[in-house]
């Protein structure tokens, strides 16, 4: 979350009158949630072939040094 500080010489007289210290509107926040959301899924998924990939190697040398 981005907090932006105006003086309060700049905000208009009812801001300055309750104290608000952040006159600007947040921007697409729902935008970025989504977007890291779709990053998040994606890790995720890279993550779990990799510990199957490096599961199944270790179980074949294991296997092949048994065999062998």
């Amino acid at each position: 979350m981005i907090l932006v500080i105006i003086p309060m010489s700049q905000m208009g007289k009812k801001m300055s009158l309750l104290g608000l210290t952040f006159g600007k509107k947040p921007c697409k926040i729902g935008t970025m949630k989504m977007k890291n959301k779709t990053l998040t899924t994606w890790l995720i998924r890279a993550y779990m072939l990799y510990s199957v990939t490096a599961d199944i190697i270790v179980i074949g040398g294991i296997v092949w040094l048994i065999l062998n």
